[in-house]
């Protein structure tokens, strides 16, 4: 979401929840015929191929109208939610985060089970619950419908529209909704949800019965504390202090930073760390307090005024919003490239929710600032479709978001589904129940943030590579972590070599050899590296190597000619 339906999304996200739920009559409606679902995907299929740019970029187009025809075919044989939960499913097989098919009162989506589901990394535990369930109030679950809770986690994602895997471990919000959990067969004879979750006597049984309220997924936008609409005689709890979750669209500067706030934005200063925060939410205007402009321009002069050395920004719930509102920021930024701007002094935090124009944002940042990134990818990548527009499919009510553009903030040819992360940071549900963020505890206690390439040029062979298997260490599993600029590990080892420094500049191309196979320039500067060792065979095998991956290379001749050399050949 970039302009049009993220403007009128976030809209709706800054809308207290009280402004929203409400008991809804539940209707009459009768169930849709064949022929107006007909009527339906046939508007789906032309609304998709006149307003996406390019919509079978990652499936097959024949394959996805096979399968339309035949949800069309099934259609009067299906209850009206077996037809939809169809449809988001198919239109979620696109891949594209941005082009998304909705559910509708009119189909009954307005039944929800009253609880927030969250993945952590010790497994999805419950966020938010009624205050009369406090068994539920931060359990983890083990499983669903008696099935593990990731597998079905899993599968009701691949209703949501996502763009890559770290959006589709955010997808959580119809593990709360009654009709896809029907559909997809997760439910007992009785439509109620039925858990096991941990508890300190060991696995417990519990079930939950579904109420009837208002059809919505703003509350997504909210914070991973909100739950789905509910009636007002339901009170959620969340597993952080027992609050409410509307208690955080108030600003507490008691709590730690990443939980003072979820409205638009705000900072606070950690003087103990000579830094300040920024929390982003919404690419939106606050409508209470200054608009972002007026909040840039106060905030960087009390800053200034105040000497702060380092800057953290905050975008790891931010979804996205107006993306034309971001350029102040960064040339604000940029201007400050003798105090925070600087290396190791800004560190940008991105997570899975990080979304559409908070990727504008991140793509601007990562170009034009000396930002370090900080968490876990965005939930999509920088190359990316969004700005979409919204039809209503005429029959079901269904609301149908198509991408009308594409957005580039990498390279061209970069067909990346996630963004490079240098320090990897992820929430566990204890982090998260106690107040820690693991982010903030990577870069802002003294020495926590360290660059291998510094500790190289610095300290040397030893203390460099300690650090980098620390690293490697606490990246486990995060196939993202990107600790270093390919090139600027490359130009470090060359000017390494050139003082003579050749056991500090082997190791330098070796780690930029290991994380870098398929890139000759790396191989390239290994073999010069062993060849000054007078590691001959080592370095002719380097070369080589180097000269398979990219045999018209611009140094392929100084390749060649050194296994010659090297070889005794020359």
């Amino acid at each position: 979401m970039t302009r049009s339906i993220a403007a009128a999304l976030c809209i709706l996200a800054l809308v207290p929840p009280t402004d929203l739920l409400g008991q809804a009559d539940p209707g009459d409606a009768a169930p849709l015929r064949a022929a107006q679902w007909s009527e339906d995907i046939d508007s789906l299929a032309t609304w998709l191929l006149r307003t996406h740019p390019r919509p079978f970029t990652r499936v097959d187009s024949t394959v996805f109208m096979d399968r339309l025809s035949s949800i069309r075919d099934s259609a009067g044989l299906l209850p009206d939610a077996g037809v939809a939960v169809r449809l988001m499913h198919l239109v979620a097989g696109l891949g594209d985060g941005h082009t998304l098919l909705d559910g509708s009162e009119r189909l009954g989506f307005d039944v929800w089970f009253p609880l927030r589901f969250y993945r952590f990394t010790d497994g999805l535990h419950v966020t938010a619950a009624p205050a009369s369930r406090p068994e539920l109030i931060g359990a983890r679950i083990v499983r669903i419908g008696g099935r593990p809770a990731g597998v079905v986690a899993d599968s009701v994602a691949r209703v949501q529209q996502t763009d890559n895997a770290l959006f589709s471990a955010e997808a959580t919000y119809y593990l709360s909704s009654a009709p896809v959990m029907r559909e997809l067969g997760f439910l007992d004879g009785d439509g109620r949800l039925s858990l096991e979750i941990e508890a300190d006597a060991g696995p417990r049984a519990v079930d939950v019965d579904a109420v009837r309220s208002q059809y919505h997924l703003v509350w997504r936008f909210w914070g991973e504390m909100f739950g789905p609409p509910v009636p007002d005689s339901i009170s959620l709890v969340t597993a952080f202090e027992g609050l409410r979750p509307i208690d955080f669209r108030t600003l507490d500067r008691g709590r730690p930073p990443h939980l003072q706030y979820r409205l638009n934005y705000h900072y606070t200063l950690l003087p103990e760390y000579d830094a300040a925060y920024m929390q982003f939410n919404f690419v939106n205007d606050a409508r209470e307090g200054p608009d972002f402009g007026t909040f840039i321009a106060d905030m960087f002069a009390d800053l200034d005024d105040r000497g702060v050395g380092r800057f953290v920004l905050d975008l790891r719930r931010n979804s996205g919003g107006d993306g034309s509102m971001l350029l102040p920021f960064v040339h604000a930024m940029i201007k400050r490239d003798d105090t925070i701007n600087r290396p190791g002094r800004f560190f940008v935090l991105t997570g899975r929710q990080t979304y559409s124009a908070a990727i504008m944002l991140v793509g601007l940042l990562r170009e034009h600032t000396n930002a370090v990134f900080v968490g876990e990818p965005p939930g999509a990548a920088l190359n990316h479709y969004g700005d979409a527009i919204t039809f209503e499919l005429p029959h079901s009510g269904m609301s149908f978001s198509v991408s009308q553009r594409y957005w580039q903030y990498a390279l061209s040819d970069d067909t990346s589904r996630a963004m490079a992360i240098s320090v990897p940071a992820r929430f566990s549900f204890a982090d998260w129940e106690a107040g820690r963020d693991p982010a903030l505890e990577a870069v802002l206690p003294e020495g926590a943030y360290q660059q291998v390439l510094a500790v190289l040029d610095r300290e040397g062979v030893e203390a460099a590579r300690a650090l980098y298997e620390a690293q490697e260490r606490a990246a486990e599993g995060a196939d993202w972590w990107e600790p270093w600029d390919r090139d600027d590990m490359r130009r470090l080892g060359q000017r390494l070599l050139a003082d003579g420094r050749i056991e500090d500049a082997l190791l330098g191309f070796e780690l930029n050899s290991r994380r870098h196979p398929a890139w000759w320039r790396s191989w390239e500067g290994l073999a010069d590296a062993l060849a000054a060792a007078g590691r001959n065979g080592e370095a002719v095998a380097a070369y080589r190597r180097a000269l398979e991956i990219s045999p018209g290379n611009w140094n392929a001749g100084h390749q060649q000619s050194q296994v010659a050399k090297l070889s005794g050949g020359g």
